[in-house]
């Protein structure tokens, strides 16, 4: 088992990308904003709460009456540490991210498309490339080649990126061929090694659909977000036990990408993206141990 550390990507990181941040209007000062009107402020869309809005700084807290938070521009959501939230176009979007942090790892969570591309360069030079295919369709058939419906890799992970601290980092993620381009998240960090996933490991989904029965009968169902859960049991070295407790307690209450195992395909539930609600570790014997994780994915 492997969890994901993510950076915060910040607005001097992001050196450049493909997707315009023009969702609204740049808000202005000296403009007098009515009721439902949008702006981008901050890399974020804001609503004005009521009319005669002069002059109100979106965010402040002398301004939390006169502004809602509506979410992130298209461009930032990706960065903003939700999967419910996506950077979408109808194109292939490019981004590129110089961290000046070591990075080892990157991870596109809840990502649509043909491909994704990671590109690392030390200057001009290359350093690393790798593409994936973000269509894991399972085919065991001409049938199924021709009529299967298509399945999306949840999550793909780059791993073994070199260590260069000042090295640049360049994501494609390639449309598919009826213009659909989208990424949940995109995670560049440091990747960390917990231990051996056991087999008795179990997933599932939180749903937060609406579902309710009236008393006659009539049941109301709307569908709302979801987040994935899991519990995972891995073995671990005794002798490691000391970093493994100090690197789970550092990342308690911090979304994480954690990876049961490394094929994130085949097992693709086992790969979350959020947080874990509780650890235990069994010390049975002098050489041998075992964590149990209990984890919370994000919508």
């Amino acid at each position: 088992m492997k969890v994901l550390s993510p950076l915060t990507i910040t607005p001097g990181m992001l050196t450049s990308s493909t997707l315009a941040e023009t969702d609204y209007s740049a808000w202005n000062s000296g403009t007098t904003y009515a009721a439902a009107a949008r702006v981008v402020y901050d890399h974020k869309v804001w609503e004005s709460a009521q009319a005669g809005n002069t002059n109100k700084v979106p965010g402040a807290a002398a301004s939390a009456t006169w502004w809602l938070e509506v979410g992130p521009t298209n461009r930032w959501a990706m960065f903003d540490g939700s999967v419910s939230t996506a950077s979408a176009d109808a194109a292939d979007i490019e981004v590129v991210v110089t961290p000046n942090a070591i990075v080892d790892a990157v991870a596109v969570v809840a990502g649509v498309g043909e491909s994704v591309r990671v590109q690392m360069h030390d200057g001009a030079t290359s350093v690393y490339d790798q593409t994936q295919s973000l269509d894991s369709t399972p085919i065991s058939d001409w049938e199924d080649y021709f009529f299967a419906d298509q399945v999306l890799a949840g999550e793909l992970l780059f791993a073994g990126l070199p260590r260069y601290l000042s090295a640049a980092i360049t994501v494609t993620l390639a449309a598919t061929p009826s213009g659909q381009a989208s990424c949940g998240a995109l995670l560049l960090g440091r990747l960390h090694e917990l231990g051996q996933t056991q087999t008795d490991a179990s997933a599932g989904i939180t749903d937060y659909s609406r579902k309710e029965t009236d008393d006659w009968g009539n049941t109301l169902l709307m569908q709302r977000s979801y987040a994935k859960r899991s519990q995972q049991r891995m073995v671990l070295d005794t002798d490691d036990l000391r970093r493994v407790q100090a690197l789970l307690a550092g990342l308690r209450a911090t979304p994480a990408l954690w990876i049961g195992d490394d094929d994130t395909d085949r097992f693709a539930p086992l790969a979350v993206f959020g947080w874990y609600r509780s650890f235990a570790i069994d010390i049975p014997g002098p050489v041998l141990s075992f964590c149990t994780l209990e984890i919370e994915g994000l919508t």
